[in-house]
Parts: structure tokens; C-alpha cells; sequence
């Protein structure tokens, strides 16, 4: 692997800890799911490599670093073909620096009906309003074009449905 500061090396191992407790809360989905932190050094962002689980994602070795345009600059495996999703987050949302793509069970159930998300509890600050939901395509997003368009309709929120896909998440901070 490249030569990494301390400090990104402890942000990676606490984004490996977040993969397992994604995992852990059933976000798994055999190899399919992946999370990613915006470089520091403006290089591109780093990604869970391609080929483990979420649960499987042990440290810092287990992520590539990625330019924006999806080159793989360093880091051992390869990256996932979802990896505009990600880029287009981080050039277009300069606040957030950690994003995941994920296909929990219920979420991925309610992304493929029609009806709105009925809330069960009293919006409150911590869910003050529904996620918006990408209703364009449920095919990969595996092209910039593709995932532009789901930045879009992400707007604001941190969070999106992605119709009979799963989800997308993300925020200024690892936690």
C-alpha cells in the first residue's frame, strides 16, 4: 500500500470498523456493499476494495484510493464498479467526507414499492423529513452521468432510497 500519515491510516481502521458495524446492523450483502472517505491529501477518495464483506474489511489495507475519475492510484484488490456513486458525492457535496452504498433488507423491500415511507414515530431533529428516492433507474451506478443524477436528486439530504436497489448515505464524518 502507498505511504499513509497516521492520522489517515486511524481514519481508514475507524472506516473499517464502521464496515463491520454496518454489517453487523444488516447492512451485508455479500460483496456488494461498500463505504468510502474523501482523501485528505485531495488525491480522490478511499474505497472499500472489491471481493470481502462488509464484515470481512478488517483495517486500512482494505480500502483503495481512487481519483475522482475512478483511476486506482494505491491500495491492493480492485475497486467496485459502483465507484461514481462516491466521486460524484465528494465533487459535489464539499462538506461530506464519508459515504456508503448498502442494500439493507427493509430498506431495499421499501425501495421497490410506490407508497411513501409512513412514519412510525414522531419526526423529531434527528428525522426531521423523509429521504428523497431515485426513481431513474434500479441498474448499477457505475457511470458519472449515472451518479450526478442521483447527487441531484440526493440534494440537501444525507441520505437517498434507490428504487429496488438500497441505499445511499453519507456525512462530514466517519461516525
Amino acid at each position: 500500500m502507498a505511504k499513509i500519515s497516521n492520522s489517515l491510516r486511524t481514519d481508514l481502521d475507524r472506516l473499517a470498523q464502521a464496515c463491520r458495524v454496518l454489517d453487523l446492523e444488516g447492512h451485508g450483502d455479500r460483496v456488494v456493499g461498500h463505504v468510502a472517505y474523501r482523501d485528505p491529501d485531495e488525491r480522490g477518495f478511499w474505497m472499500k476494495r472489491a471481493g470481502i464483506s462488509l464484515g470481512e474489511v478488517f483495517d486500512s489495507r482494505d480500502f483503495v484510493l481512487l481519483t475522482f475519475d475512478g483511476i486506482q492510484i494505491a491500495g491492493d484488490g480492485k475497486s467496485h464498479g459502483e465507484w461514481p456513486i462516491h466521486s460524484e458525492i465528494f465533487k459535489n457535496k464539499p462538506e461530506i467526507n464519508a459515504s456508503a452504498h448498502t442494500h439493507p433488507f427493509y430498506a431495499s423491500v421499501f425501495s421497490a414499492s410506490e407508497e411513501p415511507l409512513v412514519t412510525i414515530v414522531p419526526r423529531s431533529t434527528s428525522q426531521p423529513v423523509r429521504p428523497p428516492r431515485w426513481e431513474e433507474s434500479a441498474d448499477l451506478i457505475d457511470t458519472p452521468e449515472i451518479a450526478t443524477s442521483m447527487v441531484k436528486s440526493m440534494g440537501a439530504h444525507h441520505a437517498i432510497l434507490l428504487r429496488n436497489h438500497g441505499i445511499v448515505t453519507c456525512g462530514p464524518q466517519i461516525p
